[in-house]
């Protein structure tokens, strides 16, 4: 598969607020989509943010929805551009850009993100998914053919 992007919820009037879905074939493609000096944040780059956020440890590396606010923690308060239902206490400001599915359409705009990592498994990569109405974060595998969002972290090397 080629790598590919879309805006969220097939509107490109959406991109500006809500950015770009790109598929897992884009995030582990070779010319990068983050800028010089920075990298797609590795499934251990999220970890470490939500183990600082007050993850239990013996939870990080486990599949589904896991810890208690960490995804409040993360997610838009209702009063930002555009707002979600968290309170942003880092100012990671997550939004609810959806996801794409596979075969095309879109889910989860207004309620849902769905952040890729570099870190893969196979032919699948771990992502985290925020919900609206949950304070947990999931994380799980997902097929290279799903868009999702990104979070780019300053390089270490």
């Amino acid at each position: 598969m080629l790598p590919a992007y879309a805006s969220a919820d097939g509107d490109s009037e959406n991109t500006g607020l809500y950015g770009f879905l790109y598929n897992g074939y884009a995030i582990n493609d070779a010319r990068g989509l983050c800028p010089s000096g920075w990298e797609i944040a590795s499934d251990e780059d999220w970890m470490t943010l939500e183990f600082e956020l007050g993850m239990d440890s013996l939870e990080l590396s486990t599949f589904g929805n896991r810890g208690t606010d960490q995804g409040l923690q993360l997610k838009a308060m209702s009063t930002d551009m555009p707002g979600w239902d968290g309170n942003n206490t880092v100012g990671f400001s997550a939004v609810a850009s959806g996801q794409r599915f596979s075969f095309g359409n879109f889910t989860g705009f207004g309620t849902k993100a769905m952040y890729w990592t570099s870190s893969n498994s196979g032919s699948s990569n771990w992502v985290r998914k925020l919900e609206s109405d949950d304070n947990q974060i999931e994380r799980g595998l997902i097929s290279g053919a799903f868009g999702g969002s990104v979070r780019c972290v300053k390089s270490t090397e």
